[in-house]
């Protein structure tokens, strides 16, 4: 069965976003490709792809992001425009203010 027009739009927008957030993540602590890999225990080629929009990581992938980076999973929402300010609100230790935890919801 193919997917419509519309399912593939949405595919590539959520692509595309999360894409964006992985790459804000990995910029913020001024990572390349190669060492954020070994740091959520996989290989540059897909973080690229993600960063891309070519594909979505795992929901295990996007748990790993939060958990060895202190953010928040709420972060990784595509259709909260607010959630990009969880980087802003990092300590300089890289983990969340005591505050973030308010925004991350299960």
């Amino acid at each position: 069965m193919k997917k419509n027009r519309d399912e593939n739009d949405d595919f590539r927008y959520i692509a595309v976003e999360i894409g964006k957030k992985i790459l804000a993540v990995r910029n913020h602590f001024h990572l390349s490709q190669d060492v954020f890999a070994r740091k959520i225990k996989t290989h540059s080629p897909l973080v690229s792809q993600w960063e891309c929009g070519h594909h979505i990581p795992s929901l295990r992938t996007i748990f790993s992001i939060s958990v060895e980076f202190g953010i928040p999973l709420g972060f990784f929402d595509v259709y909260d425009k607010n959630s990009s300010a969880v980087l802003e609100t990092l300590s300089a230790n890289g983990r969340p203010s005591p505050l973030n935890n308010l925004y991350m919801t299960i």
